[in-house]
């Protein structure tokens, strides 16, 4: 079974898109499913590409040089896989905690797409695209407590990315 590789990067922004509009409950629910899901599809592409070699995608059907291009080899897909099991145990340490609501789950749940879009992609351009993204879902991580540490790193770590990639 081929498995699109963009589905590892969209699924987990779809989801975080759906869960803001169910109930906090069902929502962190989906979120546990579909990282159940996410590791399903990584260890299929694994399979695939043990099976069959690398898999280059391009989306769009444009060519290579000019497209969105991602590819998976056991050095990507071994990073995606880890990733998934990460936010799955992530997800599970943080079902019960006050501070989680729906647009902490969307947050994490953009950022989870946004690791695999990084450790897929082959152009530096998308690469950088996506840790700059990263960065902004990150530092609104941060400062998701809301009270003047939280903001104050959060801000820190923004500017120092910000500086870092320029």
């Amino acid at each position: 079974m081929m498995v699109h590789l963009f589905w590892l990067i969209l699924i987990p922004v779809i989801t975080g898109l759906i869960a803001m509009a169910l109930p906090l409950r069902w929502g962190k629910g989906l979120a546990i499913t579909v990282q159940m899901l996410m590791g399903t599809l990584a260890v299929n592409v694994f399979l695939a590409v043990r099976q069959n070699g690398e898999q280059v995608q391009v989306i769009g059907g444009w060519p290579q040089a000019v497209g969105i291009a991602l590819r998976a080899e056991l050095f990507s897909i071994d990073l995606v896989m880890l990733s998934t099991l990460l936010f799955f145990f992530m997800f599970c340490y943080n079902l019960n905690k006050p501070y989680v609501n729906k647009i902490f789950l969307f947050l994490l749940l953009v950022f989870q797409g946004l690791v695999n879009g990084i450790f897929l992609s082959i152009d530096l351009f998308n690469i950088f695209v996506l840790v700059e993204l990263s960065t902004v879902v990150i530092s609104l991580l941060i400062m998701f407590k809301q009270d003047s540490e939280s903001i104050y790193d959060g801000m820190i770590y923004l500017m120092t990315n910000t500086v870092a990639m320029a």
